[in-house]
């Protein structure tokens, strides 16, 4: 998953740093440990931070320059999978290169490396430093040499096709020998431009899948040098005194509140407020808010936990609630499970990763977007487009003339349509038939289950639509086709996963836990995340990708919230109004509505209460009875 963000390097202290204030900051809201805040102090430029919010990153960056810190906030892609991130600006020079390499039909080698040191005292160089000049100086002029982050530097140099990689690969390695002075460990992936990878991210991407098999370069032990003692007394003081070390059971507790999914983090919803708290409060205050968006909204847990979290409350000691939670916490096997769902990442990252594994988009529902997004198209257009297909004409025009629509007379072409319904509205309409041919297509084994969650989704399409009627400054469109779209991630596990996703299935049934958490706890990622994938690859409007990407978690939608808060609204309502109409025992699946759906919901609705979510799905499930001939066309 590729996300865009924003990242603040620390470069400095200036003359009025407050001293007494700095280390607890780092600790409290960055959640950095001693060693990493003694690196950072010691040995600039470092990477503070990273974020998919600006308003945050910003918000940081005030702040820790108001304590006396130089920093610099730069624009960022994040490979999370691949555990970097590369600026925008080093994207452009990738891009810059290629381009050459196009020219002279040569090809090109891209290194990515990773490095590392399993010594704790050894200050391990930031490539973001002095160092990246020192590599660049020992390859040709001809070659670049780019700091990704403190870790990850990149070599572009030109090649003479693949037998030209051993050669440069054991060049980088003499090369990371000879100027770093300590034992040091390099994970290297290669890619190959233009014979296998065709664009910057293809090439990164490549890459990066191969660091997670671990390809170990150099190994070699040499003077070790030490980690510098942090300067002045008080900031080591402080620091000895307020981080933890990481054994502890609140430490453990933590790590499950930052990773746990599904049955895990259920079994967190049903612990003791304060007990949680033991965890949470050794986290950042945006870490801890995410946990507690992530809770249902109306559960007497998140009401608790807020109180704690806004008045930052001391951690009570108990020996018998410390007892109480190492039992709790042995039976979580939180490690294991969490090891178990990266080896299944790796290979849903690896099917993500072929094109040729995800849906594609039908060429006359691309030329649709294509024709909406320029800004000199007609009508005719559109409608030369549509006619095309007879098939699509057929049962466009049965929508238009059903009761959802309501026109007194009847429409006879797709001119006529779009004229009287707007571009916009019948755009949604082409799409939900194309994609319903694709639910049918992909889903595989599962088919059964496909046919429930694409009436789901027609469902949630005109629910957004209704509850956007009275809101000024949402498109309908977006809603309405963010809703068809908004699962689209799970008909690809459906069809590439369909065991996994069957237990999945009948867990959601039984335990009435979230289908995206159970995903995230199996797979290590789950299907709106994937979906986000595949609206990216359709080339989506931005809008689409992120509702889609972001419904069931809004806090962390990078721009337009308020559309992904009400899609994940609609989904919400949709599904409980589609186990209410269930008389038989299949399969109902369970879906909450979060406080981060709620913080962001209660301003686009006013008045919004647990009992007026009542009156609006009885008021929805009568507008759905009302259009069933409408649904029995699309679906």
């Amino acid at each position: 998953m590729i996300k865009n963000g924003f990242r603040l390097l620390f470069y400095g202290l200036n003359k009025n740093v407050q001293k007494d204030k700095l280390v607890l900051f780092f600790h409290k809201e960055l959640g950095l440990t001693a060693k990493n805040i003694n690196i950072i102090l010691t040995n600039p430029p470092r990477i503070l931070t990273e974020d998919t919010s600006l308003t945050r990153i910003r918000r940081l960056k005030n702040l820790v320059e108001t304590i006396g810190c130089i920093t610099r906030l730069e624009e960022i892609v994040s490979y999370p999978d691949f555990g970097f991130s590369i600026s925008k600006k080093n994207l452009k020079k990738i891009g810059a290169e290629l381009n050459k390499i196009l020219r002279c039909r040569s090809s090109l080698l891209l290194i990515l490396i990773r490095t590392s040191t399993n010594n704790f005292d050894e200050v391990q160089p930031s490539m973001l430093s002095n160092i990246r000049e020192n590599i660049a100086s020992r390859f040709r002029e001809s070659d670049t040499v780019l700091g990704i982050d403190d870790r990850h530097i990149i070599i572009l140099a030109f090649a003479s096709g693949r037998e030209a990689i051993d050669i440069l690969t054991k060049k980088t390695e003499r090369v990371f020998r000879t100027l770093i002075k300590h034992e040091i460990e390099l994970s290297i992936g290669i890619s190959l431009f233009p014979e296998e990878c065709h664009s910057p991210e293809d090439l990164i991407w490549s890459a990066g899948a191969q660091l997670l098999n671990g390809h170990v370069a150099v190994k070699e032990s040499k003077k070790t040098e030490k980690l510098p003692d942090m300067n002045d007394k008080a900031l080591k003081e402080t620091s000895e005194k307020d981080i933890n070390n990481d054994e502890s059971s609140s430490n453990i507790l933590r790590l499950c509140c930052q990773k746990a999914h599904g049955k895990m983090f259920k079994r967190l919803q049903e612990m003791d407020s304060e007990m949680i708290w033991s965890g949470l409060s050794q986290m950042c205050h945006a870490e801890q808010e995410n946990f507690l968006a992530r809770l249902p909204f109306d559960c007497d847990l998140a009401d608790s936990l807020k109180t704690l979290i806004d008045n930052q409350s001391a951690v009570v000691n108990d020996e018998s609630v410390e007892t109480n939670l190492e039992a709790i916490l042995h039976q979580m096997h939180i490690e294991e499970k969490i090891q178990a769902s990266q080896m299944r990442k790796k290979k849903v990252m690896s099917e993500l990763s072929h094109v040729e594994a995800l849906p594609t988009l039908p060429s006359i529902a691309t030329r649709v977007f294509e024709i909406s997004s320029e800004s000199d198209s007609s009508v005719s257009d559109l409608t030369e487009v549509i006619s095309t297909d007879p098939s699509l004409t057929s049962k466009l025009l049965k929508i238009v003339n059903s009761a959802f629509y309501g026109f007194p007379q009847s429409i006879s072409s797709i001119k006529q349509a779009v004229v009287i319904l707007g571009s916009e509205e019948i755009i949604g309409i082409v799409l939900g038939v194309v994609a319903s041919n694709i639910f049918k297509e992909k889903a595989g084994k599962l088919w059964w289950q496909a046919k429930t969650l694409w009436k789901h989704s027609v469902y949630t399409a005109i629910i957004g639509r209704t509850l956007c009627k009275e809101l000024t400054g949402y498109k309908k469109n977006d809603i309405f086709t963010a809703g068809l779209l908004h699962d689209f991630g799970k008909i690809f596990l459906m069809d590439r996963f369909s065991d996994h996703y069957t237990q999945i299935y009948e867990t959601t049934s039984s335990d009435k836990i979230p289908m995206f958490e159970l995903e995230q706890e199996m797979f290590g990622l789950n299907h709106a995340e994937i979906g986000r994938v595949i609206a990216s690859n359709w080339n989506l409007p931005e809008p689409l990708i992120n509702a889609i990407g972001f419904h069931h978690q809004p806090f962390l939608a990078p721009f337009h919230c308020e559309i992904t808060a009400i899609v994940g609204f609609a989904d919400y309502l949709s599904n409980e109004i589609l186990n209410m109409e269930k008389t038989d025992n299949t399969t109902k699946e369970h879906i909450e509505l979060t406080m981060g759906h709620w913080n962001i919901l209660k301003d686009i609705f006013k008045s919004l209460t647990p009992e007026k979510i009542l009156e609006m799905k009885s008021k929805l499930l009568d507008i759905i009875d009302e259009n069933r001939d409408f649904f029995e066309i699309l679906i």
